[in-house]
């Protein structure tokens, strides 16, 4: 007979939820922002010839307004209509034992991350939740929202986290090491393995793919 797993504590389904940000989040930069290493093959390049082009254009901003919900729900307000509670760091804060020192460096933090995350909420309710009228019919401007944008975010989403882990000071928990079966990595491995056995039975070397150069401008906001 199997052991029953222990019921997660709401802190720790939180945890997990900006895990999964993190992840998301790492999974989409690693498509679709970072370079690869100039032994390997342009991932963008890569994913093009292994599928149609519409394929990962499509799966771009799905996965990208994935992670933006993500976040938006986890800096969600204490309470929702009709008072009912969110799990959020905003319900984690007011819920956490009363003490001075912990509250002296949340209070910051969070006054930093909800002026950071105007852009976000604005984008989840203009675009993703809603349809802006404005916005669809072009007479007005969609936010815009940069990937330094998104780490800051996730970043000080985490210090607000480890301030209120009552375990921190022995255990950290390990919010970008989340790993699982068959991620983007594998994906990237397995086109790349696919790539390469194309081309030897067409009796040809894999074409020089452009490798991709390190950018300032994010093409979030493009």
């Amino acid at each position: 007979m199997s052991t029953p797993t222990q019921p997660r504590t709401p802190f720790q389904i939180l945890q997990f939820r900006l895990a999964e940000a993190c992840w998301l989040w790492r999974a989409w930069k690693r498509l679709y922002l970072q370079p690869t290493s100039p032994t390997k093959y342009n991932t963008i390049e890569l994913m093009k010839s292994a599928a149609p082009a519409f394929f990962f254009s499509l799966l771009r901003p799905m996965l990208l307004n994935t992670v933006i919900l993500h976040i938006c729900k986890i800096t969600d307000p204490p309470s929702g209509g009709k008072q009912k509670m969110n799990l959020s760091l905003e319900r984690m804060a007011a819920d956490a034992p009363p003490d001075p020192k912990t509250q002296a460096a949340l209070t910051p933090l969070l006054n930093i991350l909800k002026i950071a995350l105007v852009p976000f909420k604005n984008l989840r309710n203009w675009m993703i939740a809603h349809d802006d009228f404005g916005i669809a019919t072009g007479t007005s401007s969609a936010p815009k929202i940069t990937d330094t944008q998104i780490d800051e975010v996730l970043d000080t989403a985490i210090q607000i986290m480890n301030l209120l882990d009552p375990n921190y000071s022995t255990t950290s928990f390990g919010y970008k090491d989340m790993s699982a079966q068959g991620d983007v990595d594998s994906l990237i491995s397995a086109l790349d393995r696919s790539h390469k056995y194309i081309h030897e039975q067409r009796g040809r070397r894999p074409d020089n793919f452009i490798l991709a150069e390190h950018s300032n401008q994010s093409p979030l906001a493009q």
